[in-house]
């Protein structure tokens, strides 16, 4: 029977068979047979309804989008899936941002990811939550190191071994990655530990884990069509580096005091320090120094470019305590309190300068502080979660969770700025309760039909308050001016459908959603790339998921489809200078366009398949293959679906304001030419596709590949995400697991 875990927590957890939703439950086994290079890498072509999208150019950076809604490491992307390791939580107190390159793919044993607004899981489970599980030396003994490399100049070396001895059990990992990008001045390292020291009776469990990693990262983000055309590999402005430095310690417990009783609980303490580089066309309003964007004032070139550096400290810390209480088989119910704190300091400065011939910056002018900021969040939450099978074929399920935030910013900036910017030192407090019922009935051992109803909530962040004022927008994260109140987001989510086995031999389901958001926060463009969040009013995000999998003889399959249509529910006018419709809806100002009720969401294609297979064509041998497929999807900029290619007005626009869809074809091949050792091979994007996962509409300084000194001569053009031409890695594997 598989168990799904039903709360953060370890626990008993339920039988999938009970579980009213789409939930998917995937291995570490898997993990490792895909060969995926990244964590968002696997999630992209094995789970159904998630497509990444590559804003930030690195790998290990993308927004993962799961039936519309987003866990990203970028500040400024409005979160909608909670995350957690062991019970801890990972979303970053700062802007609830996830950064992937954190987790270690290596010291994952199992991954499930629920679906639906799930308030067991806390605030940000809007669309869905992602529940991750470590090995351990009891579950996972021997030990297996990896070493290969290929394409762009990558290679990694990585390791683990587990062990018990009595009630002691031990488990470590780590990971080493030097790659040198694909793209121009785009070189990553990452680096990755694990440890785990458990304590196991018949009726204890205890474990201590420490997490850490220390990265740099180069993603050059978006680049202009034209220049695509010209060099793929071609980046707008460089380098573009992310420094993360992470540790956690996480302490789980858990002991049966009866037959029918289990305590449970954790606490964790998490510290991130993220600094940040990038260069970028001079942007800028200070009025506190008269400093103007470049293309206000064209004078003077040595004030044509800027170069951006931010530094972010983050503190989580948690406590969660829990019982489950199993009077008979057939009910459970599990309630629980927990506590969660996040500190952050967020430093942002700038530095005027020119550039050079490769699109770096030589910096000149003095560095100017443009944000020091606290942020502070206080969460105390009560929850619980009843399963009741009341019939022998009919399973109820119903949960509830109070949640209370406190959210605090503190401004500590030297010069303050000029009215009408009225200053970040705030104090807000959210409170809700959120509700979830489900049902399923199982009319035969083969076939389940379930339907359920979720609400979710989630707080404004302390960056998202911070950059809320539409008198004073900021140029998002450099400079944050004001701090108004938003309204904490909502999400309510319909379910309901149906899976089954055919024999032993294939497995079905199929699925229908409908979430519908109320006072979403999105960030809006206000010009010269600055912006502000505002409460949105309504967002739908509505589908279909089927899969069908199975396995004959010496071949395994599987097939998925995801049509996730995310539309805006309500009317709104924006600015977007890169719209080609600007300005011409009724009542919208030169640089503005009405989005309508209906329109798309920009960033999710309408349509995903996947399909994918194995050949055991000798025995040791496994060759794989498999395909994903997206549909268009609509650039950010284009919120109103109506940007069109050519002159309008005057002004000539490039890019059709969509990305294309696309089909990428991967193969893999694993080769066990003795019981312990193990030759891997994979070849992505086999057909060397020209694709890309995302697009924005903006203005390309650099129209013939240096920059362009008169503002007028600049280009209107899409941006575009750039995806990964062919690639061939290898690599030898030992292992001595049983």
């Amino acid at each position: 029977m598989e168990v799904i875990g039903d709360t953060p927590l370890p626990g008993l957890g339920v039988a999938r068979d009970e579980v009213p939703s789409n939930v998917q439950a995937l291995s570490g086994k898997e993990l490792q047979r895909r060969q995926s290079s990244t964590l968002p890498e696997f999630f992209d072509e094995a789970l159904p309804s998630v497509n990444t999208n590559g804003i930030s150019g690195n790998p290990y950076q993308p927004n993962l989008n799961y039936r519309g809604f987003t866990a990203s490491p970028l500040l400024g992307t409005p979160q909608g899936i909670s995350v957690y390791l062991d019970g801890m939580r990972l979303n970053e107190p700062f802007g609830e941002l996830v950064n992937w390159d954190l987790i270690p793919q290596n010291a994952l044993s199992a991954l499930n990811l629920l679906p639906g607004s799930n308030p067991v899981f806390g605030l940000n489970t809007l669309g869905g939550a992602l529940s991750l599980r470590t090995k351990s030396g009891e579950n996972h003994p021997g030990t297996a190191l990896e070493a290969g490399g290929g394409s762009f100049g990558r290679w990694q070396v990585e390791g683990e071994h587990g062990g018990s001895r009595g009630p002691l059990g031990w488990f470590v990992a780590g990971n080493v990655v030097e790659d040198q990008g694909w793209r121009d001045f785009s070189p990553s390292r990452v680096n990755q530990g694990f440890a785990k020291l458990g304590y196991q009776t018949r009726d204890t469990d205890l474990d201590l884990s420490i997490l850490g990693a220390d990265n740099r990262l180069t993603g050059n983000q978006l680049t202009p069509s034209q220049m695509l055309q010209q060099r793929w590999e071609s980046v707008y402005t460089q380098p573009d580096v992310t420094d993360n430095r992470a540790w956690g310690l996480n302490l789980t417990a858990s002991r049966e005091i009866s037959e029918s009783l289990w305590l449970g609980g954790n606490v964790h303490h998490r510290e991130t320090r993220t600094g940040s580089s990038n260069p970028d066309v001079n942007q800028i309003r200070d009025e506190r120094v008269g400093v103007v964007p470049y293309e206000d004032d064209p004078t003077d070139i040595q004030r044509s470019a800027s170069l951006n550096r931010s530094s972010l400290t983050q503190k989580a810390s948690g406590l969660t305590l829990q019982a489950t209480w199993q009077p008979q088989d057939a009910s459970q119910l599990t309630a629980g309190v927990a506590f969660e704190r996040g500190d952050a300091t967020f430093v942002r400065s700038y530095q005027l300068g020119s550039f050079t011939a490769d699109r770096g910056v030589t910096a000149s002018g003095d560095e100017i502080e443009s944000v020091n900021l606290d942020g502070g969040t206080r969460t105390e939450s009560v929850y619980a979660t009843y399963n009741w099978r009341f019939a022998p074929a009919w399973s109820l399920t119903a949960s509830a969770r109070y949640n209370r935030t406190h959210v605090t910013t503190e401004d500590h900036i030297g010069i303050p700025f000029p009215p009408p910017a009225k200053g970040l030192d705030n104090d807000f407090t959210y409170s809700k309760l959120n509700p979830a019922f489900g049902l399923t009935f199982q009319p035969a051992s083969a076939l389940t039909l379930y339907g359920s109803y979720g609400q979710g909530s989630r707080a404004p962040s302390p960056i998202e308050l911070a950059c809320a004022d539409k008198e004073a927008p900021c140029l998002l994260p450099n400079a944050m001016q004001s701090d108004p109140f938003l309204e904490q987001v909502v999400t309510r989510t319909l379910e309901g459908g149906v899976r089954g086995k055919m024999g032993a031999a294939a497995s079905w389901d199929l699925s229908l959603f409908r979430a519908d958001s109320q006072d979403d926060i999105l960030f809006v463009s206000a010009g010269n790339s600055q912006g502000y969040f505002q409460n949105f009013g309504r967002t739908r995000r509505q589908g279909l998921e089927a899969s069908l999998s199975g396995q004959v003889s010496a071949f395994d399959w599987s097939f998925n489809y995801a049509l996730v249509d995310a539309t805006f529910q309500s009317d709104a006018t924006i600015v977007s200078p890169g719209n080609s419709t600007r300005g011409t809806a009724p009542g919208t100002a030169a640089d503005e366009i009405l989005v309508s009720a209906g329109d798309r969401i920009p960033g999710i294609p309408l349509h995903q398949f996947r399909l994918g297979g194995g050949w055991m064509a000798l025995p040791g041998l496994r060759l794989g293959a498999s395909v994903i497929a997206f549909s268009s999807q609509y650039v950010r900029g284009n919120e109103n679906n109506q940007h069109q290619a050519g002159t309008f007005n005057d002004r000539t626009f490039e890019g059709s304001g969509t990305v294309p869809g696309y089909a990428v074809v991967n193969l893999t091949a694993a080769w066990n030419f003795t019981p312990q050792w193990e030759l891997l091979g994979r070849v992505s994007n086999l057909f060397d596709k020209r694709y890309a996962t995302s697009g924005q509409l903006g203005e390309d300084a650099f129209p013939n590949g240096s920059f362009e000194s008169d503002p007028e001569l600049w280009r209107n053009d899409t941006f575009y995400a750039p995806g990964a031409p062919r690639a061939l890695w290898v690599a030898l594997r030992f292992s001595d697991a049983k």
